[in-house]
Protein backbone atom coordinates (compact mmCIF):
# COMPACT_ATOMS: atom_id res chain seq x y z
CA UNK A 1 0.00 0.00 0.00
CA UNK A 2 1.19 3.55 -0.64
CA UNK A 3 1.84 6.04 1.51
CA UNK A 4 -0.91 8.91 1.67
CA UNK A 5 0.05 12.51 -0.01
CA UNK A 6 -0.35 15.63 1.68
CA UNK A 7 -3.50 17.56 0.39
CA UNK A 8 -3.56 17.81 -3.53
CA UNK A 9 -0.11 16.14 -4.23
CA UNK A 10 0.33 14.41 -7.30
CA UNK A 11 1.32 10.93 -6.22
CA UNK A 12 4.76 10.38 -7.25
CA UNK A 13 5.40 7.88 -9.40
CA UNK A 14 9.01 7.60 -11.83
CA UNK A 15 6.66 8.36 -15.15
CA UNK A 16 6.29 11.36 -16.43
CA UNK A 17 2.49 12.42 -16.03
CA UNK A 18 -0.22 13.86 -18.75
CA UNK A 19 -1.17 17.50 -18.92
CA UNK A 20 -4.55 16.15 -18.61
CA UNK A 21 -4.57 13.82 -16.38
CA UNK A 22 -2.79 16.14 -13.66
CA UNK A 23 -5.71 18.47 -14.51
CA UNK A 24 -8.62 15.95 -13.78
CA UNK A 25 -6.65 14.49 -10.26
CA UNK A 26 -7.05 18.19 -9.29
CA UNK A 27 -10.49 18.37 -9.96
CA UNK A 28 -11.12 15.26 -8.57
CA UNK A 29 -8.82 14.31 -5.74
CA UNK A 30 -10.75 16.44 -3.43
CA UNK A 31 -14.61 15.31 -4.28
CA UNK A 32 -13.31 11.89 -3.94
CA UNK A 33 -12.31 12.37 -0.88
CA UNK A 34 -15.14 14.52 0.37
CA UNK A 35 -17.54 12.07 -0.93
CA UNK A 36 -15.97 8.89 0.54
CA UNK A 37 -15.53 11.05 4.24
CA UNK A 38 -19.21 12.12 4.03
CA UNK A 39 -20.82 8.75 3.43
CA UNK A 40 -18.20 6.31 5.19
CA UNK A 41 -17.54 5.65 8.93
CA UNK A 42 -13.99 5.11 7.97
CA UNK A 43 -11.50 7.17 9.69
CA UNK A 44 -9.56 9.62 7.70
CA UNK A 45 -6.49 7.92 7.24
CA UNK A 46 -7.53 4.91 6.24
CA UNK A 47 -9.81 6.81 3.51
CA UNK A 48 -6.60 8.97 2.15
CA UNK A 49 -4.83 5.53 1.31
CA UNK A 50 -8.04 4.74 -0.13
CA UNK A 51 -7.56 7.56 -2.50
CA UNK A 52 -4.31 7.72 -3.05
CA UNK A 53 -4.69 4.01 -4.60
CA UNK A 54 -7.28 4.38 -6.82
CA UNK A 55 -5.48 7.36 -8.14
CA UNK A 56 -2.50 5.60 -9.16
CA UNK A 57 -4.55 2.61 -10.41
CA UNK A 58 -6.74 4.95 -12.47
CA UNK A 59 -3.24 6.93 -13.67
CA UNK A 60 -2.55 3.17 -15.33
CA UNK A 61 -5.63 2.83 -17.40
CA UNK A 62 -5.52 6.42 -18.21
CA UNK A 63 -4.37 6.38 -22.12
CA UNK A 64 -6.45 3.34 -22.47
CA UNK A 65 -10.32 4.73 -21.31
CA UNK A 66 -12.83 3.87 -24.26
CA UNK A 67 -14.67 7.16 -23.19
CA UNK A 68 -12.65 10.39 -21.56
CA UNK A 69 -16.03 12.03 -20.64
CA UNK A 70 -16.86 8.52 -18.27
CA UNK A 71 -13.23 9.17 -16.25
CA UNK A 72 -14.75 10.12 -13.08
CA UNK A 73 -16.89 7.10 -13.32
CA UNK A 74 -14.07 4.73 -13.59
CA UNK A 75 -12.36 6.50 -10.35
CA UNK A 76 -15.26 6.08 -8.48
CA UNK A 77 -15.69 2.43 -9.35
CA UNK A 78 -11.71 1.71 -8.05
CA UNK A 79 -12.36 4.15 -5.04
CA UNK A 80 -15.63 1.96 -3.90
CA UNK A 81 -14.31 -1.57 -4.85
CA UNK A 82 -10.75 -1.14 -2.71
CA UNK A 83 -12.55 0.66 0.28
CA UNK A 84 -15.07 -2.51 0.15
CA UNK A 85 -12.11 -5.00 -0.27
CA UNK A 86 -10.40 -3.52 2.73
CA UNK A 87 -13.50 -2.84 4.78
CA UNK A 88 -13.87 -6.52 4.68
CA UNK A 89 -10.40 -7.33 5.49
CA UNK A 90 -9.95 -4.43 8.48
CA UNK A 91 -13.13 -6.36 9.56
CA UNK A 92 -12.01 -9.56 9.98
CA UNK A 93 -9.04 -8.77 12.52
CA UNK A 94 -10.44 -6.92 15.00
CA UNK A 95 -8.45 -5.77 18.15
CA UNK A 96 -9.67 -8.99 21.00
CA UNK A 97 -9.62 -5.80 23.85
CA UNK A 98 -10.27 -2.89 24.22
CA UNK A 99 -7.75 -0.05 22.95
CA UNK A 100 -9.27 2.36 25.19
CA UNK A 101 -9.49 5.45 22.73
CA UNK A 102 -12.38 6.51 21.44
CA UNK A 103 -11.84 6.25 17.92
CA UNK A 104 -15.33 6.85 16.53
CA UNK A 105 -14.88 10.64 18.27
CA UNK A 106 -11.20 10.93 16.57
CA UNK A 107 -12.49 9.83 13.00
CA UNK A 108 -15.24 12.59 13.33
CA UNK A 109 -13.35 15.24 14.76
CA UNK A 110 -10.96 14.66 11.98
CA UNK A 111 -13.77 14.41 8.99
CA UNK A 112 -15.31 17.74 10.65
CA UNK A 113 -11.61 19.57 9.69
CA UNK A 114 -11.72 18.75 6.32
CA UNK A 115 -12.87 21.28 3.91
CA UNK A 116 -16.46 21.79 2.95
CA UNK A 117 -15.74 20.70 -0.63
CA UNK A 118 -19.52 20.28 -1.15
CA UNK A 119 -20.90 23.55 -0.21
CA UNK A 120 -22.69 22.96 2.67
CA UNK A 121 -21.45 24.08 5.67
CA UNK A 122 -24.42 25.75 6.63
CA UNK A 123 -26.23 22.66 6.46
CA UNK A 124 -27.03 21.03 9.70
CA UNK A 125 -24.18 18.35 10.66
CA UNK A 126 -26.67 15.42 11.40
CA UNK A 127 -27.35 15.34 8.04
CA UNK A 128 -23.79 13.80 7.35
CA UNK A 129 -24.14 11.58 10.73
CA UNK A 130 -27.78 10.41 9.32
CA UNK A 131 -26.12 9.14 5.98
CA UNK A 132 -23.02 7.57 7.42
CA UNK A 133 -25.64 5.49 9.47
CA UNK A 134 -27.42 4.35 6.05
CA UNK A 135 -26.53 1.20 4.21
CA UNK A 136 -23.44 1.55 2.20
CA UNK A 137 -25.31 1.05 -0.79
CA UNK A 138 -28.29 3.71 -0.37
CA UNK A 139 -25.66 6.04 1.39
CA UNK A 140 -23.06 5.81 -2.02
CA UNK A 141 -26.09 6.53 -4.07
CA UNK A 142 -26.98 9.85 -2.21
CA UNK A 143 -23.73 10.94 -2.29
CA UNK A 144 -23.55 10.41 -5.71
CA UNK A 145 -26.71 11.87 -6.41
CA UNK A 146 -26.35 14.70 -4.67
CA UNK A 147 -23.31 16.12 -3.30
CA UNK A 148 -21.45 15.28 -6.68
CA UNK A 149 -25.11 15.24 -8.99
CA UNK A 150 -23.94 12.70 -10.63
CA UNK A 151 -26.73 11.27 -13.07
CA UNK A 152 -28.47 8.06 -12.29
CA UNK A 153 -26.96 6.36 -15.18
CA UNK A 154 -23.32 7.39 -14.12
CA UNK A 155 -23.82 6.07 -10.49
CA UNK A 156 -25.39 2.88 -11.96
CA UNK A 157 -21.78 2.05 -13.44
CA UNK A 158 -19.83 3.25 -10.71
CA UNK A 159 -21.80 0.68 -8.52
CA UNK A 160 -22.22 -1.96 -10.94
CA UNK A 161 -26.29 -1.99 -10.67
CA UNK A 162 -29.37 -1.28 -13.01
CA UNK A 163 -30.43 2.30 -12.82
CA UNK A 164 -33.75 1.08 -11.51
CA UNK A 165 -31.31 -0.48 -8.49
CA UNK A 166 -30.11 3.10 -7.99
CA UNK A 167 -33.43 4.62 -8.28
CA UNK A 168 -34.55 2.13 -5.23
CA UNK A 169 -31.36 2.79 -3.20
CA UNK A 170 -31.80 6.70 -3.41
CA UNK A 171 -36.03 6.36 -2.50
CA UNK A 172 -34.74 4.00 0.33
CA UNK A 173 -32.46 6.54 1.59
CA UNK A 174 -34.18 9.09 1.50
CA UNK A 175 -37.25 7.52 3.30
CA UNK A 176 -34.30 6.24 6.19
CA UNK A 177 -33.17 9.50 6.59
CA UNK A 178 -36.44 11.00 6.98
CA UNK A 179 -36.74 8.24 10.00
CA UNK A 180 -33.39 9.11 11.12
CA UNK A 181 -33.78 13.21 11.30
CA UNK A 182 -37.29 12.47 12.31
CA UNK A 183 -38.92 14.90 9.32
CA UNK A 184 -41.08 14.76 6.55
CA UNK A 185 -38.44 15.17 3.49
CA UNK A 186 -40.54 16.34 0.91
CA UNK A 187 -40.57 19.39 3.08
CA UNK A 188 -37.10 19.81 3.58
CA UNK A 189 -35.02 22.19 1.60
CA UNK A 190 -33.69 21.15 -1.48
CA UNK A 191 -30.09 21.93 -0.63
CA UNK A 192 -29.95 19.32 2.56
CA UNK A 193 -31.70 16.72 1.02
CA UNK A 194 -32.62 17.34 -2.71
CA UNK A 195 -35.58 15.47 -4.62
CA UNK A 196 -35.18 13.14 -7.18
CA UNK A 197 -35.73 13.72 -10.83
CA UNK A 198 -36.62 11.85 -13.03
Amino acid sequence: MTEPSAPHEVPDEPESWDADWLVFYQQWRPKLLAFLISTTQHDTRFIEDVVQDSFLLHRRHWAGLDDPSKAHSYLFKIALRLLRRRALKESRYQPILPTGDDEGAQASQRRGSQPDTFGLADARCDVYAAIRKLPPRQAEAIGLRYFLDLPVRDIAEIQRITEGAVRSHLLLGRRHLAELLGEDLEAAPTREVPRESQ
